[in-house]
């Protein structure tokens, strides 16, 4: 069954790679990584968060890494990577071009085909049942106005990324959204695998 890999950070990496480590049937050096850009949607490829990955990934010797901005690029081209990295950024902007592009169905069938996908905050966010409950917690969006709320649905409960910038307002977040909720602070690791969701140590 195909994992996916929660983060609120790119910091997180080192329990990241952990968690891919269960995770992948091949060595890093036989493994292809996409990053999926799009959520920053000022910076893309030049937004540090990604650079960062990049980096991670590259010092740990995956064999091909490659920026993806699905605004610009055909979906098909995801095909060509075991491993795909949804940076954070926007989760209004992010789902919107995944919908207009088709990266949505593209991600749903290659996580069903095997692939690995990592969501880092709204990347992550993306991945689940919908984000409509940031319009009731995030910071406000020029991107809220697309219209788009319903995830790709691979995941059935709401994460709550950053979760430590939030700690006097758990309460009522839990009370506003009234679904299962997670907590991911910024130095944790969630990895779905197998039908079971744990935290990476």
């Amino acid at each position: 069954m195909s994992s996916i890999i929660l983060a609120s950070r790119s910091s997180a990496y080192p329990l990241i790679y952990r968690a891919l480590m269960t995770s992948l049937d091949s060595s890093p050096s036989d493994t292809d990584v996409a990053i999926i850009t799009t959520a920053s949607a000022e910076w893309k490829e030049q937004n540090k968060h990604a650079i960062e990955a990049y980096n991670f990934f590259k010092r740990d010797g995956f064999r091909r890494i490659q920026f993806v901005d699905i605004e610009k690029e055909v979906s098909d081209v995801l095909r060509e990577f075991k491993i795909i990295y949804l940076s954070g950024g926007d989760p209004y902007y992010l789902l919107h071009q995944l919908r207009v592009s088709g990266a949505d169905n593209a991600l749903i069938s290659l996580h069903a085909e095997g692939s690995i996908l990592i969501g880092i905050s709204a990347g992550g966010m993306v991945l689940g049942p919908d984000i409509g409950f940031v319009d009731r917690v995030g910071p406000p969006s020029p991107h809220a106005v697309y219209p788009e709320r319903k995830g790709l649905g691979l995941f059935h409960f709401q994460v709550l990324y950053h979760a430590n910038r939030y700690t006097d307002q758990i309460g009522a977040i839990r009370s506003e959204v009234q679904e299962d909720l997670l907590e991911l602070s910024d130095d944790q690791v969630l990895l779905l695998k197998d039908g079971k969701r744990e935290f990476v140590k």
